[in-house]
C-alpha cells in the first residue's frame, strides 16, 4: 500500500508526504531437505529433514518532504524518513536419521523462533544551485539512525520436554548512527567535454551487544568517498565516458541480526553479528554508439561481503553457512550491449558480459588463500508489438559458473515471458506473465575447505515457475512525479533492511 500527497504552500514552496506499508507472510509446510554424509566418497549416514516455516514481515514508512525554490535553478530540499519493520520467523523441524544402508534409526524434533523489530530514522537537507551556464553544484548533509532488538531461540525436544540450545540462542541489540556530508559539481568544460566530480564524507558509530558476549561490535570510523566522471561527445551518435568511484557496501540488517535455519542436525545457516562493510574503488570506461554499448570496468574491494559461506565449527561439530568478509576481491569485466531490429514489430536487446574474478579469502586458521575464475553471462530480451494495444516480451538469461566468495555456484539459465493488453480511455492495462517458464532456476553450490578436509555440496531450489496476472490503472493527480522520485531516493535505506 502506498499513499502520496503534495501540497503547494506558496508559489515557491511545496510540501509532500508519502506513506507506504506492507504485510507479507510466507508459509512453507512439510518442505523436505535430504542430506548425505560421506567418507572418502562412501555414504556413512542419511538424514531427512521436514520443516514448516512462517516468515512474516510487517513494514511501514513515512516520508515528509519540503522543497523551496529560490529560482528556477536554485532550491533547498529537506527530507525526513521513518521506517519500521517487524519480523517473526518461527520454524519447526522433524529430523529422521538413517544408517549407511538407509535403514531408519530414530527421529528428533526441534524448533527455532526469531523476532526482530527494526527502526530507522533518515534525514537529509540538500542545496542545489546553477552558478552560471557552465557550473552547477549541490551540497548537503545526511543522518541515518538505526536500531534493532533481535531475539533468537533454538530448542530440542528431549525427554518429552523442550530444552533450549544455548549455543544457538541469543539476544542482540544494535545502535548504528551514520553522519554524512557531500558536495558535487557539474561543469561543462566545452561543447564536447563535460565533467562531474564530488566528495562525500561519512562517519559511522555502530555498537552491537549480545546477552552472551556483551559488546560484540564497537566500531567508530570515518571515510572519504571521491567521485569523478568525464564525458566526451564525438557527435550526435557517439560519446565516451570515464569514471572513478569509491563506495562503501554495508551489510544488511538481515545479515547482521542473528537468525538460525537448520538444513540438517549439524548444518545451520546463521547471521553474523561481526560482519563489516566493504570498501571498493572502481574505474569504468565505456563507449556508446547510438544504442550500442562497449564497457570496461575494474573494481578492487577490501573486505567484500560474501553470502552463504561455509565453515566448520569444531567445538560443536557443525557446518555453518553465514555471511563473511573476504580479504579482498578484484573484478575485471567487459560488457557488450547491442539492440537489434528484426522487423517493425520485433526488436531485441542483447547483452554479453565477461567477468574475471580474483578473490583472496581466509580459512579457519585465518590464513589467506586465492581463488580465480572467468565467468560469462548473456541475456536477451525480445519485444513484440502486435498492435498499438497488444505487446509481448520474452526474456532469457544465462549465468555461467562463478564464485560467490569461496563458494562456487554452478551455471544456470532462466526464461520469462509476458503479454500485455492496453485498454483505451485510460482504462489501464492487463498483463499475464510466466516467470521461469521451464522451472530451471536452481542453485548448485560447492565449497571446498582443504585445511579441514571438508567439501560441501548444496543443491537448492529456492524459486519455482510462477504465473502472474496483473491489472494496473492510474487514478488521481498524475503530477506527483517529484513525490515518486523522492520515494526512490530512499530505496537504498530500505534495501539495508531486506
Amino acid at each position: 500500500m502506498r499513499l502520496g500527497l503534495d501540497y503547494q504552500l506558496t508559489d515557491k514552496t511545496i510540501m509532500g508526504l508519502i506513506a507506504t506499508g506492507s504485510d507479507n507472510k510466507f508459509s512453507m509446510k512439510d518442505a523436505l531437505a535430504n542430506s548425505i554424509s560421506t567418507l572418502n566418497g562412501v555414504p556413512t549416514s542419511y538424514e531427512e529433514l521436514i520443516l514448516s516455516e512462517v516468515n512474516h514481515w510487517k513494514h511501514y514508512d513515512i516520508n515528509y518532504n519540503i522543497k523551496h525554490n529560490f529560482s528556477n535553478n536554485k532550491f533547498i530540499n529537506f527530507d525526513l524518513l521513518y521506517l519500521f519493520y517487524k519480523v517473526k520467523n518461527p520454524i519447526d523441524y522433524a529430523n529422521s536419521f538413517f544408517d549407511e544402508n538407509h535403514i531408519f534409526l530414530y527421529d528428533e524434533l526441534s524448533r527455532s523462533r526469531k523476532s526482530t523489530p527494526i527502526k530507522r530514522w533518515v534525514s537529509n537537507i540538500a542545496f542545489s544551485s546553477q552558478v552560471n551556464k557552465q557550473l552547477n553544484f549541490e551540497t548537503g548533509i545526511k543522518g541515518a539512525f538505526s536500531t534493532f532488538e533481535d531475539e533468537v531461540s533454538v530448542e530440542q525436544f528431549i525427554n518429552n520436554e523442550w530444552n533450549i540450545d544455548e549455543s544457538l540462542t541469543v539476544k542482540s541489540d544494535l545502535v548504528e548512527d551514520i553522519y554524512a556530508a557531500y558536495i558535487d559539481f557539474d561543469y561543462k568544460i566545452s561543447e564536447k567535454w563535460n565533467a562531474r566530480f564530488g566528495v562525500r564524507y561519512e562517519y559511522t558509530n555502530s555498537v552491537l551487544t549480545s546477552d552472551k558476549e556483551g559488546i560484540a561490535v564497537d566500531n567508530q570510523y570515518g571515510n572519504i568517498f571521491p567521485t569523478l566522471f568525464l564525458n566526451r561527445k564525438f557527435g550526435d551518435d557517439l560519446n565516451m565516458n570515464l569514471s572513478y568511484t569509491k563506495r562503501i557496501s554495508r551489510p544488511t540488517f538481515r545479515q547482521m541480526a542473528p537468525f538460525v535455519i537448520m538444513w540438517n542436525s549439524d548444518t545451520f545457516n546463521l547471521g553474523n553479528i561481526e560482519i563489516q562493510p566493504g570498501i571498493s574503488n572502481s574505474i569504468k570506461y565505456d563507449i556508446n554508439y547510438k544504442s550500442t554499448i562497449f564497457s570496461l570496468q575494474y573494481t578492487h574491494e577490501d573486505s567484500p561481503i560474501a553470502q552463504f559461506q561455509s565453515t566448520y565449527d569444531e567445538e560443536n561439530d557443525r557446518i555453518i553457512f553465514t555471511s563473511e568478509n573476504m580479504d579482498y576481491s578484484k573484478i575485471f569485466s567487459v560488457v557488450v550491449g547491442m539492440p537489434l531490429k528484426i522487423t517493425d514489430w520485433w526488436r531485441t536487446q542483447n547483452n554479453l558480459i565477461y567477468t574475471y574474478q580474483d578473490i583472496r579469502a581466509f580459512n579457519s586458521k585465518k590464513e589467506t588463500y586465492n581463488l580465480s575464475m572467468g565467468n560469462i553471462m548473456a541475456n536477451s530480451t525480445s519485444l513484440f508489438k502486435f498492435s498499438e494495444s497488444v505487446s509481448a516480451e520474452i526474456s532469457s538469461k544465462y549465468i555461467g559458473s562463478k564464485y560467490d566468495g569461496t563458494s562456487k555456484r554452478e551455471k544456470y539459465y532462466i526464461i520469462d515471458l509476458g503479454i500485455q493488453k492496453k485498454f483505451g480511455n485510460n482504462w489501464g492495462s492487463l498483463k499475464f506473465g510466466i516467470d521461469d517458464v521451464f522451472d530451471s532456476t536452481k542453485w548448485v553450490v560447492i565449497t571446498d575447505v582443504p585445511d579441514q578436509n571438508l567439501q560441501v555440496f548444496g543443491d537448492f531450489k529456492l524459486t519455482q515457475r510462477t504465473f502472474k496476472l496483473t491489472y494496473s490503472r492510474s487514478f488521481g493527480n498524475r503530477k506527483l512525479k517529484s513525490s515518486r522520485k523522492r520515494d526512490k531516493d530512499f530505496d537504498e535505506e530500505r534495501r539495508r533492511v531486506n
